[in-house]
């Protein structure tokens, strides 16, 4: 097969290689923000929430030591511009927990218990 470069200037090769390279500069552009994303979500305040020192490990252990009972979701989030780990925890008592552990640190911050309301996020 033989590279013709007036066909692909004229008629409908023009339009096909306007629309190849498009979508090819799309694909780069969208390959080059989820790179610079890290692969994580922004954080509701708009920000990425910074790489914690704390593994997801070590702040589930945490949220137990501060609530005894069993993990049910973790998630890494940004709270006024302080990273945290977001832990629910079904406690021993069958009620669901928000621990609040710091990822800087490891220690459980903050922890409340669901009081049965329905939850904006759901």
């Amino acid at each position: 097969m033989r590279f013709d470069a007036r066909r692909m200037v004229a008629g409908r090769g023009l339009l096909v290689t306007v629309v190849a390279a498009g979508a090819l500069a799309a694909g780069g552009a969208t390959a080059a923000v989820a790179a610079a994303d890290g692969g994580e979500g922004a954080s509701p305040s708009g920000g990425k929430p910074a790489r914690p020192a704390v593994s997801l490990t070590q702040a589930a252990d945490a949220a137990l030591k501060a609530v005894p009972g069993e993990v049910h979701e973790i998630e890494l989030d940004d709270d006024n511009g302080r990273t945290v780990w977001e832990v629910d925890v079904v406690g021993a008592d069958g009620k669901k927990h928000e621990v609040i552990v710091d990822a800087a640190t490891g220690k459980a911050v903050a922890g409340k218990a669901d009081d049965g309301k329905a939850d904006d996020d759901d």
